[in-house]
């Protein structure tokens, strides 16, 4: 198949360069090369591939956008704003190609499904992981700091499917871990 013979090309170059006189040097053949990609107007606090197609990403930014990015452009596919206080974790769906989550500084989990027929690309669905109130009994860590919203609330800053059962994700949000089974029917149901 395709990648066994740039496997087996790759480490010819990679022998011929190394047997060349004074060469340990290999140039690798790539679309893109030392792109500058767009900005954003805060800090990238994730990126997440997508497990489905080797181009894609999206990136969470702490200005609250969410890019869907393609590696061999410059500019985003598509920005999303689900929040204004600003995004922290960002997941790909194992399971199912055109879903991804993305974790809010308020405490908020926003889903997308770029395949649902809606006329604006908008969150199908939204869970509340944090709450003000720490389950020890402990000050929160990070209160007051980019990572936990005004009044408190812990932001959303890891989020990861689990790769043998891809409907369960689990998210953390200060002191806060939450393991949810995410039934996608139910959920797009009841937020439709």
């Amino acid at each position: 198949d395709m990648n066994e013979a740039s496997l087996w090309d790759f480490a010819a170059k990679l022998a011929a360069a190394a047997a060349a006189p004074g060469g340990n040097k290999l140039e690798l053949q790539t679309a893109v090369k030392d792109a500058d990609y767009e900005q954003l107007a805060a800090t990238a606090n994730a990126l997440s591939a997508c497990p489905h197609h080797r181009q894609l990403a999206v990136a969470a930014g702490g200005d609250g956008t969410l890019r869907v990015l393609d590696v061999l452009r410059a500019a985003p596919l598509l920005v999303l704003e689900p929040s204004a206080g600003g995004l922290l974790s960002a997941a790909w769906s194992p399971s199912r190609p055109l879903v991804f989550a993305a974790g809010s500084v308020d405490g908020v989990l926003y889903f997308y499904d770029l395949a649902a027929k809606q006329r604006l690309i908008q969150p199908v669905a939204q869970l509340q992981v944090a709450s003000s109130s720490s389950s020890t009994g402990l000050p929160q860590q990070g209160r007051g700091s980019r990572s936990s919203s005004a009044d408190g609330v812990p932001g959303v800053n890891v989020l990861a499917y689990n790769s043998v059962v891809p409907s369960t994700l689990a998210a953390a949000a200060g002191d806060q871990i939450k393991v949810r089974a995410v039934l996608y029917s139910a959920l797009w149901r009841s937020s439709g």
